[in-house]
């Protein structure tokens, strides 16, 4: 049975987008379970609940509310197995069976599972991501380069600087013997594999803008992350209550930025309204009422 098509299509794909890629994905959701891989298989009303798959066999329930816009929490879940009922059944034995779920509805069932990279450290555990406010002008500035140099000349020279200042004079060792006598003058070719001898001055400059060069680089990285983010908010890929969920994701970086940049890019534009201003109100009336009518008790009135 593929996805059931009804009028509150978006608000399904909401629930989903919220479960597979930001409930189940945190390890803080508040859970004993380990649901990273979990992902849903169904979407019910009255009651509402998700049928979760976690690839091994096993499903859950996880209770959800939602305001009907965008909102949406998950409760906790348990696990929950699947009864058939004889086509010969009595009448009151499926009437048991089925008592606690009489008026539920399926809006979607057997859902595609989704990839999902390979967990990594909890986000509770890693440092926190300082945005570093150098502009660009400034950053150029600090490296030498031109103002107009590109990306890559940047990275590039916060990479020379990096290593340059990793060479350090070799260290004598400590003891009675007779230290080596230091040429008066050294030319090129008396430079050997012991290395070369860097000023104390002149390597602490070093090192202070191969730090520079860093920081360059996570700004940015950083500036490149939130114009995906804004991209998609402004083609209506996700509502902007979601920008934080994904910024968070695109942060970890590796496989899982990888991935999450991979799927803001299959998302379909035109899945958020967008409106200009003074018709705000109006498509927000009308996106509230297509979301609303597909829940219990909240069907249209007749003109």
């Amino acid at each position: 049975m593929s996805e059931v098509q009804i009028d509150a299509s978006v608000a399904t794909g909401t629930i989903r987008e919220r479960f597979n890629w930001e409930w189940a994905m945190d390890p803080d959701n508040g859970t004993d379970f380990d649901t990273y891989y979990w992902w849903a298989r169904d979407v019910r009303v009255d009651p509402m609940e998700i049928i979760a798959d976690d690839g091994e066999g096993n499903t859950y329930s996880v209770p959800f509310e939602t305001d009907g816009k965008d909102e949406v929490t998950f409760g906790e879940p348990f696990e929950v197995r699947e009864e058939f009922v004889p086509i010969a059944a009595s009448a009151g034995a499926v009437a048991q069976t089925l008592r606690v779920r009489k008026d539920q509805r399926v809006l979607a069932s057997n859902l595609e599972r989704p990839e999902k990279p390979a967990p990594k450290t909890a986000a509770s555990s890693q440092p926190d991501n300082e945005e570093d406010t150098m502009d660009a002008k400034a950053i150029r500035e600090s490296l030498g380069l031109a103002e107009d140099a590109t990306d890559e000349e940047v990275i590039a020279k916060a990479a020379e600087l990096k290593e340059a200042a990793g060479e350090t004079p070799e260290e004598k060792p400590e003891g009675d013997e007779k230290p080596e006598e230091t040429p008066e003058a050294e030319t090129p070719d008396d430079v050997t594999a012991r290395g070369v001898v860097v000023d104390k001055d002149a390597l602490a400059e070093l090192q202070a803008k191969a730090d520079r060069g860093d920081k360059a680089y996570a700004t940015q990285l950083s500036a490149e992350r939130e114009t995906i983010v804004e991209g998609a908010l402004k083609v209506g890929k996700f509502p902007p209550s979601a920008a934080a969920s994904y910024r968070k994701q695109l942060d970890k970086g590796g496989e899982i930025e990888a991935s999450t940049r991979k799927f803001i890019e299959d998302l379909e534009p035109g899945t958020v309204p967008v409106t200009e201003i003074g018709a705000a109100a109006e498509a927000d009336t009308a996106w509230k009422g297509r979301v609303m009518s597909s829940f219990p008790g909240h069907a249209p009135k007749a003109a």
